[in-house]
C-alpha cells in the first residue's frame, strides 16, 4: 500500500472523527478533573488542594520531583502544602499542569525512533529552552515555561491512542518529502497542534495553554498569547536543533521571522543562543532525565 492509500482522505477523516470522541482521547489521571476544579476555585484551601492531589500518589510524587529539581531551584520540599507556600499558587498550578501532561505517554510505545522517554525529554527540553530564552530576554513569561513547554506537542500522543500506525506513516512521509512533521500533517489536513488544543480544552486546562499548543507553529496568529507562543515556537526549534529528546520531527525549519520579531530577535541572535546552549546540552539532558526519573 502506497502513501496515497495509507494517507487517503477517508482514513484521515475516520481518524479525526474518532479523536473527537471521548474514546479516542488520551486519558488523564482519574483525579485530574477534580484537581483542576480545585485549583481554579479561588476559595480552595491549601489543605483541599493537597488532599485532592494526594489522591493520585504518582502525580504527587512527580510534582515534588519537579519542584525539587534545578528547574525551580528548590530542595527538600517534601509536601504539596509546602510547595504551594514556596512557589505561590499560580506558579504551583503551572507545575501541576506540566506534571499531569508528562504522565500521558504510554511507557511501552515505540514508533520508529520515537518512544515515551525521547518524547518526554523533548517536552522538558523545550521547557528548559523556553525558560533560558525568557530569562535572557528578561520576560516575566519565564514562570510559564514548564507547563507551556511540556504541553506543546501533546497532540502527537493522540495518534497513539486512536491510530498508532498513522503517526508512523506521517513520520515516514515527512522524511520522504523532506519536510517537517507538521508540514506533512498539513498536506493531509491534520494538525497535532489542533488536536492537542482540543484535548486540553476538553480537560479544562487554561486558555493560554490551549492557544500556545494549537498555534506553536504560527505564533503571530496566537493573539492574545502571541508572545508566549513565540517563545514556545523558538524553544521547540532549539530543542530539536540540540537533539534534546525526539518528538517525531527531524527536519526543523528555522524560526519564523514574525516569531523572532515578536521577541525582538533575529536569526543571528538565535544561532548565537543555540551555540551557547549546545555547550550546556549534556547538563540539560541530565537535569531533564532527573525530572522524568
Amino acid at each position: 500500500m502506497n502513501f496515497s492509500d495509507r494517507l487517503a482522505p477517508e482514513r484521515v477523516e475516520a481518524f479525526k472523527r474518532l479523536v473527537a470522541t471521548e474514546e479516542g482521547m488520551l486519558s488523564f489521571s482519574p483525579a485530574f478533573s477534580t484537581v483542576v476544579k480545585t485549583l481554579e476555585n479561588e476559595l480552595s484551601s491549601i489543605r483541599q488542594i493537597e488532599d485532592n492531589i494526594q489522591s493520585d500518589p504518582s502525580i504527587a510524587r512527580k510534582i515534588l520531583r519537579i519542584i525539587n529539581s534545578p528547574f525551580y531551584g528548590c530542595s527538600e520540599v517534601n509536601s504539596i502544602g509546602r510547595a504551594i507556600v514556596i512557589l505561590g499558587f499560580n506558579q504551583f498550578k503551572e507545575v501541576v499542569f506540566g506534571a499531569s501532561l508528562l504522565s500521558l505517554a504510554d511507557e511501552g510505545f515505540r514508533v520508529q525512533n520515537l518512544d515515551a522517554k525521547s518524547f518526554d525529554l523533548h517536552s522538558v527540553g523545550t521547557a528548559f529552552m523556553f525558560k533560558f530564552l525568557a530569562r535572557t530576554l528578561k520576560l516575566p513569561e519565564e514562570r510559564k515555561a514548564f507547563s507551556l513547554g511540556v504541553a506543546h506537542d501533546v497532540g502527537k500522543l493522540t495518534y497513539l491512542t486512536a491510530d498508532p500506525l498513522l503517526i508512523e506513516d506521517l513520520m515516514t512521509f515527512s522524511d520522504v518529502m523532506e519536510v517537517p512533521f507538521f508540514k506533512a500533517e498539513e498536506i493531509v489536513n491534520l494538525s497535532h497542534g489542533k488536536m492537542g488544543a482540543a484535548l486540553l480544552k476538553r480537560r479544562h486546562l487554561p486558555e493560554e495553554c490551549c492557544v500556545t499548543t494549537e498555534m506553536h507553529h504560527q505564533p503571530s496568529a496566537a493573539a492574545p498569547f502571541a508572545l508566549e507562543t513565540a517563545l514556545v515556537h523558538v524553544a521547540d526549534y532549539l530543542a530539536v536543533r540540540l537533539e534534546l529528546g525526539y518528538s517525531g520531527s527531524a527536519n526543523p525549519p528555522p524560526p519564523l521571522p514574525e516569531a523572532l520579531g515578536l521577541l525582538g530577535l533575529d536569526a543571528a541572535v538565535v544561532d548565537d543562543f543555540a551555540l551557547k546552549m549546545s555547550k550546556k546540552r549534556d547538563d540539560i539532558l541530565e537535569l531533564s532525565e532527573r525530572i522524568l526519573s
